[in-house]
């Protein structure tokens, strides 16, 4: 007798069971088949069960944050369809599915999320919104479709927390082709010279950088597109990056500062005059104090002893009032007002101990003084009182 044959479960009952069992499978279930494109699967699964199209893993992740990431087209319309306001959720690390798809270059997907969450292009993933994305990785063609997709007006207002534009971005990494297709769309040309926090425009950026063949054919580019260097970065030059990049905000009664002269000499003339002076005096005392150290004078000797603490000491007090000049010309004001009482109060100590000092010191050579002083006196009045050699014949 043959044994009774055992017919595999049909496809609709092995979809009800899976269904059965608890979210966390399901969950599972819903993401495995979106990584690996059953589409059959996935549709069954999201018409028996939609809510599974927003289900997140431990992750945060939802079956279309992974089916973007591997190119899934059909998948991912079928789970726009369960739920669009998927397209908007982050992941842990604050990717949206829109942001996954312009990383792969997956164009169609873009086109897709697009459609069904326009604002979904205006998250930002810290800080860069997914044009920025497009660049840093070097997807240009999901760069295209993007920038067909929003409004051509605004495309120079997407910046990341720098307030770099996509110009900017794709001048720092010197992408060749990137520049060349944004400076062919008339809006970021018409707006090529746009600042960023730093107050550089793209060619500002692109002096930072070698002097490279490469450099030379994208600064081409961009002057060709009507980029001009800021006048505040032609003064300034590369530490403009680290330091105060403009001038021309500067709240200052003069036109201009000659190249190799100080700018507190035309900002703070009288602070800075002062400063010099002070300067040059402790300049001058600690020279005093290395050449009484190599002149081979006494040391123990008292007078020499005081000539050295006077000039030590007016060494380090301009040391301090040059520093706390400095400090005064080249803070700005808004922090000065917090330090000030600091600045006053060190002051005040420093010249008590000064005093202090001073005051031991002359004290010590005033009774040096007046021991000498003494033996002296008793020297002369001893002198004066022994008889003189010709009383002494007399007698």
């Amino acid at each position: 007798m043959r044994p009774k044959e055992e017919h595999p479960p049909r496809f609709g009952e092995e979809v009800e069971r899976r269904l059965n069992d608890d979210k966390l499978l399901q969950l599972y279930e819903a993401a495995l088949s979106a990584l690996s494109g059953h589409l059959d699967f996935t549709k069954a699964l999201l018409t028996r069960k939609p809510e599974l199209a927003s289900l997140l893993d431990s992750f945060k992740c939802s079956p279309l944050h992974l089916a973007p990431a591997e190119g899934h087209t059909e998948i991912v319309k079928a789970l726009l369809r369960a739920n669009k306001e998927v397209c908007l959720v982050a992941d842990e690390e604050g990717r949206i599915p829109l942001h996954l798809a312009a990383m792969r270059g997956k164009v169609e997907i873009i086109q897709e999320l697009v459609d069904a969450q326009h604002d979904s292009i205006r998250q930002k993933l810290n800080g860069s919104t997914v044009l920025h994305l497009c660049v840093q990785f070097n997807q240009l063609e999901s760069l295209k479709q993007l920038v067909s997709l929003v409004d051509e007006n605004q495309l120079l207002d997407y910046t990341d927390h720098g307030g770099n534009s996509i110009l900017h971005l794709a001048v720092m990494p010197r992408q060749l082709e990137t520049i060349t297709f944004l400076v062919s769309v008339p809006e970021i040309k018409a707006k090529i010279n746009v600042l960023n926090k730093m107050g550089l425009n793209a060619l500002d950026l692109l002096n930072h950088y070698p002097r490279d063949f490469k450099s030379l054919e994208i600064g081409e580019i961009l002057i060709k597109a009507g980029s001009r260097s800021t006048p505040s970065q032609s003064q300034l030059g590369p530490l403009a990056v680290g330091g105060r990049p403009k001038w021309r905000h500067c709240s200052v009664d003069y036109e201009k500062c000659v190249a190799g002269t100080a700018v507190q000499a035309y900002v703070n003339p009288k602070e800075y005059l002062l400063l010099t002076i002070v300067a040059i005096i402790s300049f001058i005392a600690s020279l005093s104090v290395v050449l009484l150290a190599i002149s081979g004078l006494p040391l123990k000797n008292k007078l020499c002893t005081w000539l050295m603490t006077i000039a030590m000491i007016i060494a380090i007090t301009f040391v301090l009032l040059t520093l706390a000049g400095a400090i005064v010309v080249v803070t700005p004001d808004h922090i000065l007002s917090t330090i000030a009482e600091a600045l006053v109060v060190t002051e005040i100590i420093w010249i008590a101990l000064v005093g202090i000092v001073a005051v031991f010191a002359t004290i010590r050579l005033l009774f040096w003084l007046f021991s000498l002083l003494s033996k002296l006196i008793g020297f002369l009045r001893k002198m004066l009182s022994r008889p003189t050699r010709n009383q002494a014949l007399i007698c």
